[in-house]
């Protein structure tokens, strides 16, 4: 006799929503309805795994949008949403973070005898395609040197930022940009050559390329004043 099985699909996303906080949505959804072989499947048992000075906030069952347990026919979503916290207290200090879960389920069969089930899910143990630094965090508090104001934050570390420039509404800003990428040795900023780029640190230097771009110099006197506008204003 074939054994009855029940399939779900798991999405999961991580949203940096704070200076020393960061939070987990997690989704499960059967990925077909469930068959009339289990009374019920109860998603009952979560565990959040971060390395030492990140600490997850266990969420309660009522937490959950949407109940985490589903009967024969049923198809609808689950959504928690746990927050992670670390440590800021240390100046100047670069923390590597995978956040991770584990996932239990007590499975009701027709035969309606409770079957606790270990289901073996962990999120860093299904990657595929090459996606598994993707969900990396890289969280930093300031130096001590730091200007004023810096405040502690985190970052994907392995996810470029991109920009597209509105080649209609400031056509000199991206021919600008165009020229830099196509006619250049190292073609900076190209997606298309996978060169990115990267902050300058040299404060002396970022002094100098803003009395050039900015409306109140070099630029004012033999720029474009449509150019700078789209600079000052992004």
């Amino acid at each position: 006799m074939p054994q009855a099985v029940a399939n779900f699909m798991f999405l999961r996303m991580l949203e940096l929503d704070g200076q020393n906080t960061f939070s987990e949505h997690l989704t499960i959804e059967p990925a077909q309805q469930i068959p009339p072989a289990f009374r019920e499947i109860n998603f009952v048992g979560w565990n959040h795994l971060c390395e030492t000075s990140c600490t997850p906030q266990e969420q309660p069952v009522t937490a959950w949008k949407g109940k985490p347990w589903w009967v024969p026919g049923e198809m609808h979503s689950a959504t928690l949403t746990t927050p992670f916290s670390w440590d800021t207290s240390l100046a100047g200090t670069d923390y590597r973070f995978k956040p991770d879960i584990q996932i239990d389920a007590n499975i009701l069969p027709a035969d309606g005898k409770i079957r606790p089930f270990k289901t073996g899910y962990q999120w860093s143990l299904d990657y595929d395609g090459g996606t598994e630094d993707l969900d990396r965090i890289r969280c930093d508090t300031p130096a001590g040197d730091a200007p004023a104001g810096s405040v502690p934050g985190c970052v994907f570390v392995n996810v470029a930022p991109t920009y597209t420039f509105n080649a209609k509404a400031f056509p000199q800003a991206a021919a600008h940009a165009w020229l830099i990428q196509k006619a250049t040795a190292k073609h900076p900023g190209s997606m298309v050559d996978q060169k990115p780029l990267y902050y300058m640190g040299d404060e002396s230097q970022n002094n100098r390329s803003r009395t050039r771009i900015c409306p109140t110099g070099w630029a004012a006197n033999n720029g474009d004043p449509s150019a700078w506008w789209m600079r000052a204003t992004r």
